[in-house]
């Protein structure tokens, strides 16, 4: 009994561990469980995220070279850091994305242009070529600058030379007018003494008197033919000495040949400092240039104006032609403003029409002082002795002389445009007590060829 009692207790033991290993296997399977299903989970949102950073079909040989050169940083860290350090490179803001990038860089490519290497290398070789413009455009200056001076030391050289000639010819004048001199207080004494002579024995020889009245008048001859030799001289000195052109008239350059049905080929160049836009009066000879009975000179055969400047010659378009009387070689060229030699300076003053409306205005004054500085000319506010031109437009109209109780703003006005009529008369006056040529706009229009354009 005793060992049947041993035997069911050991089975109810048994059990009992049998009962307690199953239930700790179960609690074991359901944490093994559990971990498992984390681990799937965490595999499966691992391998989301994995694609989400590169598609299957886009592991490529790619791919593993990205992760080959990123060593031990992950891939997407690799270009992240790559990609921050092109914006750096470009000058991009932290802030910035780089669609935001990408698009302020294409705003800044050329029309065409895609790639911003070959736009830096287009850039550099656009700066490379104005660097040999630039080197060229100084070396080209240069060449003027020592052409100018050597033109200069040559002008020196002959005003030297003809201050020379002009001294000895005074020299000599002097001198021929001293011996006129000394002859003819000798003459004159002689004549008296003559005279005397003649006086003393008058009563006593008529004969005497005769031959000392002759000898007098052959004196007197040779007195007048000493003057006429004098004033001969004197002629030949005032033909040696320099008289002044009319400027306006001087004849500027001409044309070397035709280049086409519009194009000619002109004798002036970058050395003479022509200027882009440039107008020229064309006439087949310089002794046409005279004005008529009103003052107004002739319009030309045609009128040029400059479209391409080389260092000697220039390419000019015809913006005028003469049906018949086409532009030809040799024909001659008249710009009163433009001269290589000389900077001409000029007084401006009254009204103008330069948009041909049929209104002079003193408001587009400014625009004929603005094409004589673009050409060159230098303008002064008052006559003096350096002034070559005065160009006078009209006078203002001068209403009536207003009453006494006429308003304050009436008079001043009245007063302002007599004070302008007044100037206007007093440049014209000095002008022609200087002798300076006085151009009004149509003669201005005419000599510098603009009359062929529209308006300016």
């Amino acid at each position: 009994m005793a060992n049947r009692g041993d035997t069911g207790m050991g089975v109810k033991i048994a059990l009992g561990l049998l009962t307690t290993l199953c239930l700790a296997l179960f609690v074991l399977t359901v944490i093994f469980a559990a971990q498992a299903n984390k681990e799937r989970q965490e595999r499966q949102a691992g391998e989301a995220t994995y694609n989400e950073a590169i598609r299957p079909d886009e592991r490529t040989d790619t791919w593993e070279n990205l992760r080959a050169r990123s060593g031990r940083q992950s891939v997407v860290m690799y270009l992240h850091e790559q990609n921050q350090s092109l914006l750096n490179l470009i000058g991009a803001g932290r802030r910035e994305t780089s669609e935001a990038v990408i698009e302020r860089v294409t705003g800044q490519l050329s029309p065409g242009s895609s790639s911003l290497l070959r736009e830096v290398e287009s850039l550099r070789a656009r700066l490379n070529e104005r660097d040999r413009d630039l080197a060229a455009a100084e070396r080209a200056r240069d060449a003027a600058q020592a052409d100018m001076n050597a033109a200069i030391e040559r002008a020196e050289r002959q005003r030297e030379a003809n201050q020379q000639r002009l001294n000895e010819n005074n020299a000599q004048l002097a001198m021929l007018q001293s011996e006129v001199e000394r002859f003819r207080a000798g003459a004159d004494q002689n004549i008296d003494l003559a005279r005397s002579q003649a006086a003393a024995e008058r009563a006593g020889s008529a004969e005497r008197i005769s031959s000392l009245e002759s000898t007098g008048r052959q004196l007197r001859n040779q007195i007048a033919v000493l003057e006429e030799q004098l004033d001969r001289l004197r002629g030949q000195r005032s033909g040696d000495t320099l008289r002044p052109q009319d400027e306006a008239t001087l004849i500027d350059g001409r044309v070397v040949s035709v280049a086409g049905p519009d194009e000619v080929i002109i004798n002036l160049g970058r050395r003479d400092r022509l200027v882009l836009g440039l107008s020229f009066e064309v006439y087949s000879r310089g002794t046409s240039l005279q004005p008529d009975q009103d003052g107004n000179f002739p319009p030309g055969k045609a009128s040029v104006e400059v479209i391409r400047i080389d260092e000697g010659t220039s390419r000019a378009r015809v913006i005028r032609s003469t049906r018949g009387n086409p532009v030809v070689a040799n024909d001659v060229l008249v710009n009163p403003i433009f001269d290589p030699r000389k900077d001409y300076k000029f007084v401006v003053f009254g009204n103008f029409d330069t948009n041909r409306d049929g209104i002079a205005t003193e408001i587009e004054r400014n625009q004929i002082i603005a094409l004589i500085e673009e050409w060159g000319g230098t303008i002064q506010d008052t006559i003096d002795g350096t002034t070559d031109f005065l160009v006078l437009g009209e006078p203002p109209v001068l209403p009536p002389q207003p009453r006494q109780d006429d308003p304050i703003e009436v008079i001043d006005r009245y007063i302002n445009l007599r004070r302008t009529v007044d100037r206007f008369n007093e440049l014209f006056e000095s002008a022609k007590r200087a002798g300076i040529p006085v151009l009004n706009q149509n003669r201005l229009m005419t000599l510098t060829g603009m009359h062929a354009q529209p308006q300016f």
